[in-house]
């Protein structure tokens, strides 16, 4: 399969699924880390499009290892951590939106062709256990095994996703589709543009980084909150192939990127005036691995960063 890298690049937890559907036949395409606009200033993270002969998937890739479940209010719980909304619901709501953009563009350049049908699924790369997940979304989380087995044969695919209609201009793989959903997904303006530094629902206002380790062991980012735009903030990218070898286990990691709440927490309690005068993790990736994306988030411009 071929793949359009597009935005920043495929994130480090990314790689694993990307790689493993490599081996879907030759003709198939796809494009990674793309945004979908939803609304003004918001957008949403498409991880992975892929083109197969007759229908499109979209795919939000979860490398997740260890217990994956349901809470019953349209969350998923992972290993205990309530990890938000259902990834199942929001790769779906993007499936429909593409799905509407798409019938949109076609009018426009190829009037009257039939509007290739578009799919969201999770496909999980990790060696998970998914059966704690509600019964109406089992059928829209498959693993990477699973999938490839699905979708790779005519007739497999068709059982598992139904009939669709062929296009007069032949399959999707054909290149008069081709050249056309490339134009449609890999634009560089419009509702679909290639994807931002992100995490959960903040985004990097820029590419350029406000602050850079002298090692490039971590690059902060200023961000904002999507969903509420007064809400400000710092991204920190560590990259911990750039620090000693001591840090590429588990633990040392923790001593650096996890000691943050621990200043925090000691700098409040010795000062009422620190709870608005620093800036205050928010969201941080709990597994924190090769490269981890984290937030401090704050009202005030002043803020505490440990060095290494």
């Amino acid at each position: 399969m071929q793949i359009t890298t597009c935005g920043r690049g495929v994130h480090i937890r990314e790689v694993v699924g990307i790689d493993r559907l490599r081996k879907l036949p030759n003709e198939w395409y796809g494009f990674t880390n793309l945004d979908l606009a939803t609304g003004r200033g918001r957008s949403r993270e498409i991880d992975l499009v892929l083109v197969s002969e007759d229908r499109i998937f979209l795919i939000d890739l979860k490398d997740w290892h260890g217990r994956i479940e349901s809470d019953g209010s349209g969350n998923w719980i992972h290993n205990g951590r309530d990890t938000g909304p259902s990834p199942v619901s929001k790769i779906h709501a993007n499936a429909k939106a593409v799905g509407q953009l798409l019938t949109e563009h076609l009018k426009r350049h190829m009037k009257g062709e039939i509007v290739p049908r578009v799919i969201g699924l999770v496909v999980v790369t990790g060696k998970a256990d998914t059966t704690g997940i509600s019964e109406t979304e089992k059928g829209s989380v498959f693993t990477d095994e699973q999938f490839i087995s699905a979708v790779s044969k005519t007739g497999t695919r068709i059982e598992t996703f139904g009939k669709v209609a062929i296009s007069s201009h032949g399959f999707l793989t054909e290149k008069v589709w081709k050249d056309q959903l490339s134009k449609f997904f890999n634009a560089r303006t419009g509702p679909i543009v290639p994807g931002r530094r992100r995490y959960n629902n903040f985004v990097a206002n820029s590419d350029d980084a406000t602050f850079q380790h002298p090692g490039k062991i971590y690059s902060e980012y200023d961000a904002v909150d999507e969903n509420a735009a007064q809400t400000l903030g710092t991204l920190r990218i560590w990259d911990f192939t750039k620090a000693d070898t001591r840090f590429q286990n588990d633990e040392a990691r923790q001593e650096v990127a996890g000691r943050e709440r621990s200043v925090v927490e000691y700098l409040k309690d010795r000062s009422e005036a620190c709870e608005n005068a620093i800036l205050h993790p928010r969201a941080e990736d709990p597994e924190r691995g090769w490269h981890t994306g984290r937030f401090l988030i704050g009202v005030s411009a002043c803020g505490v960063y440990p060095n290494l």
